[in-house]
């Protein structure tokens, strides 16, 4: 049986504002490695992906209709954080995903 080290937080269509999409669990870190994006409403968008409470990072401004948006890096949020998506101008279709482990 294999070890499944990766999961997806959150995956769905955001039509505008900002959403509270995974809080971290206690005895957890979430460990963000990709979020993606995806414009498909004949607008163009602003997304950012964010923490609660912190503020937003990973913002992209000006993706046209029929684009995508990847970020990949390394953000840790500690038990009680909540990750959070947001699109300003456009529907969206977003999935986050990383690692959740045991402290």
């Amino acid at each position: 049986m294999a070890f499944l080290y990766s999961t997806q937080f959150a995956a769905g269509v955001l039509a505008g504002g900002s959403a509270n999409v995974f809080t971290v669990p206690a005895g957890k870190v979430l460990v963000l490695r990709d979020v993606s994006y995806g414009v498909f409403t004949g607008t163009t968008a602003q997304v950012a992906w964010g923490i609660s409470g912190i503020g937003f990072m990973g913002v992209a401004s000006g993706l046209a209709n029929n684009s995508e948006y990847h970020w990949t890096g390394r953000a840790v949020l500690v038990a009680g954080q909540t990750l959070v998506v947001q699109c300003a101008t456009s529907t969206i279709n977003y999935v986050c995903s990383g690692y959740l482990l045991s402290i």
